[in-house]
């Protein structure tokens, strides 16, 4: 790309940016500022909007004029709560949830083996496009040359496939890219085409390779830079090869998922060849080839910053040899949009109160039963909480097992910060496993290998990026025989798991034997501090640092 049309493609987007920041922004600032006035509207439209719909009609939404009434006649769904209604979408197309078509579902994991189907409508998704401008203008204002030259993405697949009505479903990502503006769409480096790619090491090769031969990258952005992880591993794994298709300017050798890109790839390779002898000499030194060293123009890192995706984030930002910033990219989800980030490097973000209607309930008042729900602009500050949510594609207090944690704002709508999934669900990389799943998975797997297993405890090993399964009275091989076959099950039981295992960026099972009654000492500790076994349950899956403290002392080494 010449270095004219480079400038005048920072022009415009210097262009775009201030329009964004003198329209955009104070008309959310507006409603950030008068939360229970944004929020009450918007419930309102979608109420009668959804007023025709099968669910609408089943909760009465023509008779619902207020909040009140709404957190009355309308009770705490779970996505099975759904699962009817979504099918009947996905099947006759027909308005059980929104009155519009749906124009596209996104997958996600779901509690059992089968994934969440989250219904996206025309309307949700220009909502979406609105905020990721906010978002961009405020990314841009941070940090000095972030967007002056080519974006490394990382995204999942777009449309994974249809349903009978012809309907694309995918990744909420891969449609958010889809529907971008050209100007933003011609800055990324890889193509959109190869994170469609089954196989791992071709798909990451062919991302190192393509971002390699593209003009300097100014900013590299994933939800979760366990990705950027994955890249710097396989560059180290197999730089001599990427080496070779550099010099030969060819993917012949990488078979034929990567033919179809050998046009594209050889006229990138052939303009950038000068600045390519440099990037070869690196690869082939016995030097550890990090991405600092390789993309040396990289000014910041768009990611998941707040909960356990923080960890990945710093691990990232040491592969390069000079100081790059980590912005937080926000408290995204499939179903919806939580928040919008205007303080990227401070990870400070509104919730997305003009696109979500939303409920919280503090985590302690929801573990010991209360349902009350509290607005936005009741929060209180340094408070967790569990998020509740009404959308516009038809999903109705919805409670989606998040915790977010609030922070005081100069106005009205308090800042929100993502912490981590609830009780009974863990995500190391995205993964969402749900104790559901574990439990279904260890019995059959039990089953098929007949190694009864009654005392275990999978948890969540962030740090190490795998899972570590405590368990007590099993032989050596017994336990390898179920380790083995409880990843397969696994994968089996949550699609997000099996990906992550495909791609490496989910260790193997690790297993860590505890003391003959290591458990039944558990319950019995319980049971004296809390003067009865009433409500005792014994978890099944957790993270490392939540449990493995207790059992520290009766490890079996």
């Amino acid at each position: 790309m010449s270095s004219i049309l480079r400038r005048l493609q920072n022009t415009l987007l210097a262009i775009r940016m201030l329009i964004y920041k003198i329209w955009y922004w104070p008309k959310l600032l507006a409603e950030v500022k008068n939360p229970r006035q944004t929020q009450t509207k918007l419930l309102i439209n979608i109420l009668r909007a959804g007023r025709e719909t099968t669910f609408g009609k089943r909760y009465s939404f023509s008779e619902i004029e207020t909040i009140d009434q709404f957190r009355k006649v309308v009770p705490i769904q779970r996505y099975s709560d759904f699962a009817t209604d979504v099918e009947a979408m996905i099947e006759n197309s027909e308005t059980s949830l929104v009155a519009s078509s749906a124009i596209f579902f996104a997958v996600t994991s779901g509690t059992n083996g089968s994934p969440k189907m989250i219904p996206v409508t025309e309307e949700l998704l220009s909502d979406y496009r609105r905020t990721q401008k906010i978002c961009v203008f405020h990314q841009y204002q941070a940090i000095s040359g972030l967007y002056q030259g080519n974006i490394l993405g990382f995204m999942s697949p777009f449309n994974e496939g249809y349903t009978q009505n012809k309907i694309p479903f995918g990744s909420m990502s891969g449609l958010l890219y889809q529907n971008s503006s050209a100007l933003v769409k011609t800055r990324f480096s890889v193509p959109f085409e190869i994170f469609s790619i089954p196989d791992y090491d071709t798909k990451y090769l062919l991302i190192a390779l393509f971002a390699l031969v593209s003009p300097p990258i100014s900013m590299m952005t994933a939800p979760n830079s366990s990705s950027l992880l994955r890249l710097q591993d396989l560059i180290k794994k197999h730089r001599t090869k990427i080496a070779d298709i550099l010099e030969a300017e060819s993917l012949i050798t990488l078979g034929n998922e990567a033919i179809q890109f050998e046009a594209s790839f050889a006229k990138k390779a052939t303009c950038a060849r000068a600045e390519n002898k440099q990037v070869i000499a690196i690869l082939r030194s016995s030097e550890k080839p990090m991405l600092g060293l390789l993309f040396p123009e990289v000014k910041g890192i768009v990611t998941w910053i707040a909960g356990n995706c923080g960890i990945f984030a710093k691990k990232a930002a040491l592969l390069f040899p000079y100081p790059v910033a980590l912005l937080e990219a926000g408290y995204l989800a499939s179903e919806f949009r939580g928040s919008f980030v205007v303080d990227p490097l401070r990870c400070l973000a509104f919730p997305s109160i003009h696109e979500t209607f939303f409920e919280f309930i503090e985590v302690e008042s929801w573990d010991s039963g209360c349902r009350d729900t509290k607005l936005v602009d009741e929060l209180e500050d340094s408070r967790r909480y569990y998020v509740i949510a009404t959308t516009k594609a038809g999903l109705y207090r919805y409670f989606i097992d998040d915790i977010i944690l609030v922070q005081q704002s100069p106005y009205s709508t308090p800042y929100i910060k993502f912490l981590q999934k609830g009780k009974g669900v863990t995500s190391i990389t995205g993964e969402k496993l749900y104790e559901q799943q574990v439990l279904d998975a260890i019995q059959s797997v039990s089953n098929k290998v007949q190694i009864e297993i009654r005392d275990y405890l999978l948890t969540a090993d962030i740090e190490q990026s795998r899972y570590v399964l405590l368990y007590e009275g099993l032989s050596f091989s017994e336990i390898n025989s179920l380790i083995a076959h409880l990843d397969q099950a696994l994968c089996e039981q949550n699609i997000e798991y099996k990906a992550k295992r495909d791609s490496s960026r989910l260790g193997t099972i690790a297993s860590i034997e505890l003391k003959p009654g290591t458990f039944v000492a558990k319950e019995r500790e319980w049971i004296e501090k809390h003067k009865g076994a009433g409500q005792y349950k014994q978890a099944r899956l957790c993270y490392s640092n939540e449990e493995l403290s207790i059992f520290a002392e009766k490890i079996s080494w």
